[in-house]
């Protein structure tokens, strides 16, 4: 298994660890010390077959990959040859939902990594971004790549986007919230009152919901109110309220039984 690294525009295809160790020690930046350098050979000798990504400073980091190419071209064909076809893309229900047509606007979001210069230093760091735009498109989908296409020619080339086929897992929820009634000082009876929320969870969040919450569980969650509308068949627009969930807690003492 041969190792992949970089660090900005510097990158190396080694053979073996020490090479790794070598190309590391080079770059005066990364501060090779024992810790660091025992850390990377653990990583090589495992059984671990995810990427790593060590930190160098804040919001820098450099990244190591396990891999089988022998070249450094072969290695970038390799990646280009592991990437899904449109065909395959849309297999995946999650995919062909947020592909599925629904002109009209959209508020888009995208968490990325912007390569900036630090003025104090001169030198380039990644920083966390989040980007938000209400964007006019034909899908998800399409906002998604509307917005990529529009950030790749304003920031720097070697910012680094989240794949759409990366972490794609996406959840939505109906939860009801109740206000108990109540009765005024005249005697008038207030009855219960029900409102339904529509709650969308994205990535890691996303897969704790689709592992653990079933119909009838209490949850506690915080997030941001989002609006869009489409127009439907019949060219009416439709409006749509949802919560971008950030935060979810689990109150229910334990799992409800789930619907078959």
């Amino acid at each position: 298994m041969n190792l992949y690294l970089r660090y900005f525009d510097q990158e190396t295809l080694v053979t073996s660890v020490d090479d790794a160790i070598d190309f590391l020690k080079s770059i005066p930046e990364i501060e090779m010390d024992a810790e660091l350098e025992a850390d990377v050979r653990e990583y090589a000798a495992s059984d671990l077959t995810y990427p790593k990504r060590y930190k160098v400073r804040p919001r820098v980091y450099f990244i190591v990959i396990k891999t089988t190419a022998q070249t450094m071209q072969d290695f970038k064909d390799k990646k280009a040859l592991r990437t899904p076809t449109p065909a395959e893309r849309m297999e995946n229900p999650v995919v062909a939902s947020l592909a599925q047509e629904a002109p009209g606007w959209y508020e888009g979001s995208l968490d990325f990594k912007r390569v900036v210069m630090v003025p104090a230093t001169g030198k380039f760091e990644y920083r966390d971004t989040h980007f938000v735009a209400d964007v006019k498109a034909e899908s998800g989908l399409d906002c998604y790549n509307r917005i990529v296409d529009y950030l790749r020619d304003c920031v720097d080339s070697r910012s680094q986007f989240p794949s759409f086929e990366a972490d794609q897992a996406v959840a939505q929820v109906s939860l009801a919230t109740t206000e108990k009634g109540y009765t005024l000082p005249n005697g008038t009876q207030v009855p219960d009152h029900t409102d339904w929320h529509n709650l969308v969870f994205y990535r890691g969040l996303a897969k704790v919901v689709e592992k653990y919450v079933h119909k009838g569980d209490r949850l506690y969650v915080e997030g941001r109110i989002r609006y869009r509308s489409y127009d439907d068949k019949q060219g009416r627009r439709q409006y749509i309220t949802e919560i971008y969930v950030d935060n979810m807690e689990m109150l229910s003492t334990r799992p409800a039984t789930k619907e078959q």
